[in-house]
């Protein structure tokens, strides 16, 4: 169980380093959807370099391939956690319920991932 909360643990660290990104480029002055990216791009290479070697120890899997089967598995969720956020905020229509719908939404879709990505992307038993 230690992995699924290292798992946990790193994506944490994936958010807070995407958001370091986005608003180092919002003060530089750039595009929001160039904020979005750059702050994405940074927290997904962050997060499959510490899941691959720190949470599943992989050196076997094709870096490549892996890459974006553990990339396509986080699209593939996100709108689950989008649906989830939508539901709490028109259910109860406050901020407070879609931060709580948010935190729901991404804990679900973070397990759902973590059971994918040790099965399908990592050749490792996790």
């Amino acid at each position: 169980m230690s992995n699924l909360y290292l798992y946990f643990g790193f994506a944490v660290v994936a958010t807070i380093l995407n958001l370091i990104c986005q608003n180092i480029l919002i003060f530089l002055e750039y595009e929001v959807y160039l904020q979005i990216l750059g702050g994405t791009l940074i927290g997904l290479v962050s997060k499959y370099y510490l899941d691959r070697q720190y949470v599943f120890k992989d050196t076997k899997t094709n870096i490549a391939g892996s890459f974006i089967m553990y990339s396509l598995f986080g699209a593939l969720l996100t709108p689950l956690w989008w649906v989830i956020e939508i539901i709490f905020i028109n259910l109860f229509g406050t901020i407070l319920a879609q931060n709580i719908g948010a935190i729901l939404g991404l804990a679900i879709c973070y397990y759902l991932k973590y059971l994918l990505d040790k099965k399908y992307v990592f050749n490792s038993e996790g």
